[in-house]
């Protein structure tokens, strides 16, 4: 039995601590020599608690439990860090009439093993009761570990997740997981599940779904579903045997023939029972049970490998809580006789390499980021109830599995701390839950996860049914599945198409229904459209760059003005030779390039290319004047403005082509190999993108209708920038009654993503207003202005955003705006088409220009 302990610390008589592995040195007098004699000992770890306390007022709680949900503030837990459960260290309570948060966290950076519990405490406090493991307990919980913060407030259920989220997130974008790692998933279309791996499976159901995205990437995760339900196979290491006919050239021609990415099942948590020996594989996919339990020795864990409670015996895991059930693993790397982690990582390992070899790229890791840790109090495995262990052991598996063989990891669940080693999370669980109503303990799922890692995990998955309702496709409509797309693209799953194809009936499985149903046909053909845009820098991936010529690592940090994470760069002199490289290697989408920048000294950002004459050039941005153009040899050299380096921030969208062309108009752009950075300050978002869909390229002056007479537009050529632009004059107050401004009428459903150049001439107050249609069959307005960046509100139908003081500095701006993001975050609705543009405003306006696919753009999308 687990013990609590509110302020109260018990050491057990006799308990030493000199380190994690306490040495006794026993002082021995022989023949006059001095011995010394080394004894391996194992202590044991104290429970220690903290209280805090959280006055009945506060009558909301937001919890970092699955994607994040906000409940009636009511008795909870226990839950453990680190699990999908307690995915993060903090919890928060809303008083809705004084807007105060009460915010707790811990700030532990090894993720060691924490228990949240909330209880009512008496009739005017709940008592939130957070329990650690120490070694040293005299001092009781270490106050080094917690924080709490009662100087947030917030309005509303939005603001106050909002807040919550970008506090914890100064913390844990620090964080060693914190770290987006390069991976083919980044830009992957759908994640395609097969019940079972069979040949039959693969060339009537995967095969024919996978080929109907047409060449785009695809993910398909896969398991031994038949054994795992018929035999109660645990499958750690799945018995996948190798076919030999055409040494499985349907599974190889899935990856080369197909574009798929190919993921087996393997269970993180579970001794595998059913190991065999791969030495003699037989001809058969399907296993030989007889042979796996019976004749099988390997098929045989070691009970001294297995976790043991504080009661003294042997853990079991059983989904269905009663006693019986597989054995849990041990996790560590430090065992003071490591043999057993031996024995279980290596089997993990071959089981991986066979995988490998049959033609796998990554293995499902089953539960690895979903169960909670477990407390180990087995003498021999080193010191009990060591609240590292379980994550640490985990971490030294997956990096050994990333380093040994190459597979890329997809988990389920999504615990932070193994974040850095992961290529996606499978993070379906409970997002069909139904959001409650008056009264009820869950008030509604949000996007609290995505707010806080959207920059650094990855998110696949999605449950298609409600949780209440029975797990059949029966009666799925379109309707619901596209409702459940859109809401895996608001919560931030990374590919669009990807909901957990989830029902236990193979016979009537999604792929079938999207294949072959007339009535799906729609959906698919929307979900099916080819990418438009690839992300390469979110603002969680400075690991992925490269630092040359001794130049600074770059490091992830959250900017302070936006809330939102960005890459750091420390060149200050940019003709010193160092720089930083962000590698792309993209012959598809390299009509635009974009990224975001807040450069405080001269820069140079080069995009190194390959053209169509074969040979290699740099297209290189600096704070020239707009209009600069240079060439020299194989460098083109473009203006941005002198401006561009005052410590601002700046959306930078170039068409590559169009100013490659300036030096070389008989050559086009093949391919972008990379981005380079010779700056100092910030960087996010770099992206490459398609052409877009452009809706005023400086001329159009006659597309604007003016709402009132005495304001003009006409198309003029500006003085700094030399291009055409469309010119507004008159409007000098943009609240004048009656309203007075110029609209140009878009009607765009399949682009969602805007980017527009404008200065504001006059430096007043504007309005830039984006009307789109929501799914609840209504229009609104989504009005930018020049509050601060982090500025959001809602009025009725009206988004209200921030797009910067500076704005109105009569300066050019490129802004660049994912409207589904603004509308969702505004109003809980999704995006159908962009309306109509409306500028309130004596302001100068070019390149406005829509990006999309028809889809909802989420993740890199």
């Amino acid at each position: 039995m687990r013990r609590f302990y509110s302020h109260i610390v018990f050491v057990e008589p006799g308990a030493l601590h000199l380190n994690r592995r306490m040495l006794c040195l026993a002082i021995l007098l022989t023949a006059g020599f001095l011995v010394l004699s080394s004894i391996a000992t194992a202590a044991e770890y104290q429970p220690v608690s903290t209280t805090i306390h959280i006055p009945v007022s506060y009558t909301r709680m937001l919890v970092p439990t699955y994607q994040g949900q906000l409940r009636t503030t009511a008795p909870y837990g226990p839950v453990v860090y680190p699990s999908t459960h307690q995915n993060m260290q903090f919890m928060a309570f809303l008083n809705p009439t004084t807007h105060a948060i009460m915010y707790v966290q811990t700030k532990d950076p090894d993720g060691r093993y924490f228990e949240w519990r909330l209880y009512q405490q008496d009739y005017e406090n709940f008592a939130l009761v957070i329990t650690t493991y120490v070694m040293d307990s005299s001092s009781g919980f270490p106050a080094e570990l917690v924080e709490t913060d009662n100087a947030m407030t917030a309005t509303g259920d939005t603001a106050f997740y909002k807040a919550v989220a970008r506090k914890y997130k100064n913390w844990a974008i620090q964080q060693k997981w914190a770290k987006r790692r390069s991976s083919s998933m980044d830009h992957m279309a759908t994640i395609a599940i097969a019940p079972d791996f069979r040949q039959i499976t693969i060339e009537n159901k995967i095969i024919p779904y996978v080929d109907m995205w047409d060449g785009e990437k695809t993910g398909c995760w896969v398991t031994h579903w038949r054994a795992y339900w018929q035999y109660g196979v645990d499958g750690a290491v799945p018995d996948y045997r190798k076919n030999s006919s055409a040494s499985n050239a349907w599974l190889t021609s899935l990856s080369s023939d197909h574009n798929c990415e190919t993921f087996a099942y393997v269970n993180a948590l579970l001794w595998d029972s059913g190991i065999v020996e791969y030495a003699n594989p037989t001809e058969q996919w399907q296993v030989d049970m007889n042979e796996v339990y019976v004749n099988n020795p390997v098929a045989r864990y070691d009970p001294a490998d297995m976790i043991m409670n504080q009661a003294g015996a042997r853990v079991a895991y059983s989904n269905d809580g009663t006693a019986s059930g597989l054995p849990l693993r041990y996790f560590s790397s430090h065992w003071s006789d490591p043999s057993g982690a031996s024995r279980w990582e290596d089997a993990i390992l071959t089981g991986c390499n066979q995988i490998k070899s049959y033609g796998f790229t990554g293995i499902y890791f089953d539960m690895a980021a979903f169960n909670s840790p477990v407390l180990d109090y087995d003498p021999a495995h080193g010191d009990q109830a060591d609240p590292l262990v379980w994550q640490n052991g985990l971490r030294d598996l997956m990096q050994k599995i990333h380093d040994q063989t190459g597979l890329k990891i997809i988990t389920e669940g999504n615990a932070e701390i193994y974040m850095d080693l992961v290529d996606g999370y499978l993070a379906y669980s409970e997002t069909g839950a139904l959001d409650g109503g008056p009264g009820e303990p869950l008030i509604k799922q949000v996007p609290l996860f995505r707010e806080v890692y959207g920059e650094v995990a990855r998110c696949v998955g999605w449950q298609i049914l409600p949780t209440n309702m029975e797990q059949t496709l029966n009666d799925l409509t379109p309707a619901d599945l596209a409702d459940a797309m859109n809401k895996a693209a608001n919560f931030g799953s990374l590919c669009y198409a990807s909901p957990a194809f989830i029902d236990w009936n193979p016979q009537k499985a999604l792929q079938d229904l999207l294949m072959s149903d007339g009535s799906y046909a729609a959906v698919f053909g929307k979900l099916s459209q080819p990418l438009y845009k690839k992300v390469y820098e979110q603002g969680g991936g400075a690991s992925n760059w490269t630092a040359s010529g001794g130049a600074a690592p770059l490091q992830n940090v959250v900017d302070n003005e936006t809330g939102t994470a960005a890459v750091f760069v420390n060149i200050t002199d940019r003709n010193s030779g160092q720089h930083c490289d962000l590698y792309m290697n993209e012959s598809n989408l390299t009509h635009t390039i974009s990224w975001d920048m807040k450069l405080s000294a001269p820069y140079y950002i080069d995009v190194f290319l390959r053209a169509s004459d074969g040979n290699y050039y740099y297209l290189v941005y600096d704070p020239h004047s707009r209009d600069y153009r240079s060439f020299d040899l194989n460098y083109v050299k473009i203006g941005l403005g002198f401006d561009t380096a005052d410590g601002k921030w700046r959306t930078i969208c170039r068409d590559l082509n169009a100013d490659f062309q300036t030096a070389y108009p008989s050559l086009t752009v093949n391919e972008v190999i990379s981005f380079k950075a010779f700056a100092a300050g910030l960087i996010d978002n770099v992206a490459l993108l398609d052409a877009g869909q452009n809706y005023e390229d400086g001329a159009g002056s006659l597309n604007w209708t003016p709402t009132v007479a005495g304001i003009s537009a006409s198309t003029v050529v500006d003085g700094e920038t030399g291009s055409a632009c469309v010119q507004f004059t008159g409007i000098e107050n943009r609240d004048a009654s009656p309203s007075q401004y110029f609209s140009l009428d878009i009607n765009d459903s399949q682009r969602f993503e805007i980017a527009w150049d404008m200065k504001i001439n006059n430096q007043k107050p504007y309005y830039v207003v984006i009307t789109v249609a929501a799914d609840d069959g209504y229009w609104y307005d989504l009005l930018y202005d020049q509050h601060a960046y982090d500025f959001r509100e809602t009025v009725v139908r009206t988004v209200k955003v921030g797009l910067g003081a500076e704005t109105t500095d009569g300066k050019w701006r490129t802004f660049r705006r994912n409207l589904a993001d603004d509308l969702y975050y505004g109003t809980g609705l999704n995006i159908t088409s962009v309306v109509h543009m409306r500028v309130y405003a004596s302001a100068s306006i070019d390149n406005v220009t829509l990006f999309g696919n028809g889809l909802r753009t989420a993740g890199n999308r």
